[in-house]
């Protein structure tokens, strides 16, 4: 595997102007930008800069998303928000809902926001993130255009919803839980298929597998699930796992929809997509202190929690991540050499600033070599 390692503020910049330059307001390309820069920076490449070639260009080259909207609220209770995304980025209409959590959950303690007639939001830990920065806790939950086939089932039904949720821990990084309701993402797929890789055939339904013959194969091609929209359901592998987990999908499919004014999954068209946020205060109920104390127990037994020889350590959810992002602000942002390279020549054709292009171009002499 090829990559490049780019300095933060130079790829961010070249990201943000892509959008620009594609029709994407300055608002919503930074908000974008951010999302995916952050994804990079935390070790999460399947729904970072790779996601501009597989998402988000179609997008807007088959006018999936409007780029002239604004999300706008459209009732509003003490505590509760619920917004039209207007078909604009999801990452926009999600900030804007987030923020709002926040501003409330500062004065009154909690608050819930959902956002329908949106589109995909990139990784949910970001909005998450913006709570616990601000001391709260935040919790982010989205559906999507279905890629996910239940248990036995012939054709996708739910989408590869995704949750997060942040715990703030004073003066430290925070508690954080972010991953999809299914056996893998389309990222990690699309990012497979860049990088000629296989795939375990286990992310693949087992319809499908039964279909093309590959039941008995180990590993299959990512084309194959990818092109066809037929993930697995979180627990593949043992029929009473990938039920139960194809029930917990089930259940905050519900919590986005049924609260929310969002289509379920299996409802909507193509790059559509339907969000919830909960920020929740700790200073309203025993205080940020306490809330320290109790996750620095449940943080210290996770450490010192023995395993087996020869199995992994357990580690406290984010840290991992949040060692990346730290990596990633010292010795630069690891980028796939193909797609950065395919970007590079989509940004030229766009007649994107010859400054900037050169900028990216000489801060990429530097590529990594990995087997």
């Amino acid at each position: 595997m090829s990559e490049y390692l780019i300095n933060e503020n130079v790829l961010h910049r070249f990201i943000k102007e892509l959008f620009i330059i594609s029709g994407v307001s300055k608002n919503q390309a930074k908000i974008i930008t951010e999302n995916l820069i952050l994804a990079d920076k935390r070790g999460i490449n399947s729904h970072g800069t790779s996601r501009i070639l597989s998402h988000y260009l179609p997008m807007i080259e088959n006018k999936q998303v409007s780029l002239d909207s604004k999300p706008s609220r459209k009732r509003v209770s003490p505590y509760m928000s619920v917004y039209n995304g207007n078909n604009c980025f999801g990452h926009y209409s999600s900030y804007k809902a987030m923020k709002d959590c926040i501003r409330i959950s500062k004065k009154i303690g909690f608050s819930l926001a959902t956002v329908f007639n949106s589109t995909n939001f990139g990784i949910a830990s970001y909005y998450s993130l913006l709570a616990s920065e601000n001391g709260m806790i935040g919790i982010s939950l989205t559906n999507g255009y279905p890629a996910v086939v239940p248990p036995g089932g012939t054709a996708p039904m739910l989408g590869t919803n995704a949750l997060a949720i942040s715990f703030p821990k004073k003066d430290e990084y925070p508690i954080l839980f972010d991953f999809s309701l299914s056996s893998t993402s389309l990222g990690k797929l699309y990012l497979a298929s860049k990088m000629n890789e296989k795939v375990p055939s286990i992310y693949c339904a087992s319809s499908l597998l039964k279909e093309l013959g590959l039941l008995n194969s180990v590993q299959v091609n990512p084309d194959v699930i990818y092109t066809n929209r037929m993930i697995s359901s979180i627990g593949a592998g043992n029929v009473f796992s990938e039920y139960k987990g194809f029930l917990v999908a089930l259940i905050f499919e519900l919590l986005i929809c049924a609260i929310g004014d969002g289509n379920f999954s299996f409802s909507q068209k193509k790059g559509e997509a339907s969000h919830l946020f909960i920020v929740i205060n700790p200073e309203n109920l025993n205080g940020i202190d306490r809330l320290k104390e109790k996750l620095d127990i449940f943080t210290d037994y996770i450490n010192q929690y023995q395993v087996s020889n020869g199995e992994d350590q357990l580690r406290v959810p984010g840290r991992r991540g949040f060692i990346k992002e730290q990596e990633s602000k010292t010795y630069g942002i690891r980028v796939e050499k193909n797609i950065l390279n395919e970007l590079i020549t989509i940004a030229r054709k766009n007649n994107l600033s010859e400054v900037l292009l050169n900028e990216i171009e000489i801060n990429t002499g530097c590529c990594i070599e990995e087997h």
